[in-house]
Order: structure tokens, then C-alpha cells, then sequence
């Protein structure tokens, strides 16, 4: 009886075992929320420009500033192409690889046309960083031609190496100028063990490199499209003249390799810290 016993309380406990390692299986592809950053509105950003800033667009240079509601930065930028060629640099998801700096994928695996005319996309995109380490994560995207605006959440159905993302881009046309535009971009992520110190590295210099593949390809096209051929945009602003991927933000700033390391590795942590993500 005490054998009987015995065996009877193995196999409860293996089925147990067995039933944790089914559920853990069905869950996995599962992100851990649904959401914990507040998404973006697919609309206009009530961002009112004043005059010295309003100089500094139009002579080509940058300008970041918080938004409205002090949550976060948002990226402003005059671009030499027409709305249309912008929205549709900004809007082509499957081709972001190859542009966007230290991107290595950006596979659509699903498309919905939504009722007010916007289009949902979601895509597997991979960041490359520090030696041989990738940041993987979904993204859902959600464009709007009525509203010139594209908006992003991370695809809560699938597992993301990054904790939370949500983002917005918007490209309003500049009055008396056809063959130009202006381009509102604003993103947070929570990254999971990222140091403090680093975040805020990363957070100062992010906004100064976040359109500039935007500007770059979108600029290039609008020469390709008028018969200018292959003419030269103007210098995008960057950290290192060039590049948004962490690494080359870490790089520029001439922190140890040690530290790229150490930053590589706590992507995989479990603490979650706001920092920016930029495609």
C-alpha cells in the first residue's frame, strides 16, 4: 500500500509538472502585457512652434522639444519632399531594412485595412547591437493617409525583447511649398535592465538622429522623381554623422567596450527602464 501510495504521488506530481510545462509552452509567444506604455493618437500633435524656432526648420536644422503634455520628446524636422514621397518612406514597413541604421529585419507578417481608411501592419523587426547581440520585437503599425500619420504599439500576441514601445510620426505640408514638408517624430521603450546612466545618454542624444533616415531616403527620392537623379539630401542629423542603433550612440560617446557589454547583456534583465528605439 505504501508502494501504491508512493506511486500515486509520483505521477500527481509529474502530471503536474507535465500540465506547468503545457501551459508554459502555449503562453510563451504571449508578450507579458497588453500594454503598458500610453499609446499614441492617430491624429494632428498639438505642438506650437514659436518664431525662433520656426528660423530654425526652415534654415534645415533640427528641432526637439517635450510634447504638450511633458511625457516625451518629439523630433521636428523640414524635409525636401513632397508629403506624398515622405509618408510613403515612413509607411513602407517591408522596406525599412536597408535604411533605418542597424535594422537587419523587417518582416511583415500581417496587413488589415481598417474601416476609417487607415492601414494596420504588423512586422518582426531586428536590431542589431554590441557584439553579435539583436534586439527582436513586433510591431504593430497603424497608418493613416487621411491623417498623414502613422502610429505604433508593439504586437502584444508575440514576445518582444523589448518591454514596451509605442511611437508616432506625422508629416504635415508647409503652406506655399508643395515640394516640401515638416515631419513630427516622437517614440518611448521600456527596455528591460538598461543602467540609468545610459538611458540617459542614449535618451539625450536619440531625438537628434530619430528622421534622419526619413529625411535622407525620402530627399533622395524626391530627386530621383523630378529627373535630378541621384542627388546628395542634406546632412541629417545623427550621433555619429550617421547612425541611430544604440551601439554607435554608445561608440560615439566613447564609453568602454566593457560598457557596450554590459549594455548588450541587460537587454535580457528584468527591470524595465524607458529609453528610445528608433525605426
Amino acid at each position: 500500500r505504501g508502494g501504491s501510495f508512493c506511486t500515486m504521488a509520483s505521477t500527481r506530481h509529474l502530471l503536474t509538472i507535465t500540465l506547468t510545462s503545457i501551459s508554459c509552452v502555449c503562453f510563451a509567444d504571449h508578450h507579458p502585457h497588453s500594454g503598458v506604455l500610453r499609446p499614441y493618437v492617430n491624429g494632428p500633435m498639438d505642438i506650437p512652434l514659436n518664431a525662433n524656432e520656426r528660423k530654425r526648420l526652415t534654415s534645415g536644422h533640427l528641432v526637439t522639444r517635450m510634447n504638450k503634455e511633458k511625457t516625451a520628446g518629439v523630433a521636428i524636422q523640414d524635409v525636401d519632399a513632397p508629403v506624398s514621397i515622405v509618408l510613403h518612406q515612413i509607411a513602407d514597413t517591408q522596406s525599412y531594412t536597408g535604411k533605418v541604421p542597424g535594422l537587419l529585419a523587417s518582416d511583415v507578417y500581417a496587413t488589415k485595412s481598417l474601416r476609417d481608411g487607415a492601414t494596420e501592419v504588423k512586422a518582426r523587426l531586428v536590431l542589431e547591437l554590441a557584439f553579435g547581440y539583436k534586439l527582436e520585437y513586433y510591431s504593430k503599425h497603424v497608418f493613416s493617409p487621411r491623417n498623414r500619420c502613422l502610429t505604433w504599439t508593439l504586437d502584444y500576441d508575440r514576445k518582444s525583447d523589448l518591454y514596451d514601445s509605442v511611437g508616432y510620426w506625422r508629416v504635415d505640408a508647409i503652406a506655399g511649398e508643395p515640394a516640401r514638408c515638416r515631419v513630427f517624430y516622437s517614440t518611448s521603450s521600456l527596455v528591460r535592465g538598461l543602467p540609468g546612466f545610459v538611458m540617459d545618454l542614449v535618451t539625450a542624444q536619440a531625438l537628434k538622429s530619430s528622421t534622419a533616415w526619413v529625411k535622407k531616403h525620402s530627399e533622395l527620392a524626391a530627386g530621383a522623381s523630378s529627373g535630378r537623379g541621384n542627388t546628395a539630401p542634406a546632412p541629417a542629423p545623427s550621433c555619429k554623422n550617421g547612425s541611430s542603433k544604440l551601439i554607435d550612440l554608445l561608440t560615439w560617446s566613447k564609453l568602454p567596450g566593457l560598457l557596450l557589454l554590459t549594455v548588450a547583456l541587460c537587454i535580457y534583465c528584468t527591470s524595465p527602464t524607458a529609453v528610445n528605439i528608433y525605426y
